[in-house]
């Protein structure tokens, strides 16, 4: 199956240092931290879709699911989130949610990836390659 932009995202090692994030975890406990995650998630697979923010019904659904547990609940963390500032609170009420960190390190990935992708051009068209794969058939580094 190919597979276009972001395989996974980058997540701060202090995560649980930032004060947005322990205000969350003191409210709802471990149910607090695995919505922010799951938000995360969401947040990140829609702007790799071109999707600048998530529709509030359907990130509801999303971590309703993904944690087993009920779309009042769901709702509720997610307005948390909004609450200590985690997502956009404007963009909440008005039924979507984004996350300006989210979009620009997605943004700085891409351009990333762009920039490698020109300089592995370069290299093939340089050693006179007309592909980027190596004898085994898979990608060479």
């Amino acid at each position: 199956m190919a597979h276009s932009g972001i395989w996974w995202f980058k997540l701060d090692l202090d995560v649980f240092r930032d004060t947005k994030v322990r205000d969350l975890v003191e409210a709802h406990g471990a149910e607090g931290a695995g919505a922010w995650l799951a938000v995360m998630v969401e947040m990140h697979a829609a702007i790799n879709d071109g999707v600048a923010f998530v529709p509030a019904e359907r990130l509801v659904e999303s971590v309703a699911f993904d944690l087993h547990i009920s779309r009042r609940k769901a709702r509720n963390l997610v307005n948390s989130l909004a609450d200590v500032g985690l997502i956009d609170r404007e963009m909440w009420d008005e039924g979507k949610a984004a996350n300006e960190r989210v979009a620009e390190r997605y943004e700085a990935y891409r351009r990333k990836c762009e920039i490698a992708e020109i300089a592995r051009s370069a290299r093939l068209s340089q050693t006179g390659g007309g592909d980027a794969e190596g004898p085994s058939g898979k990608l060479s580094v």
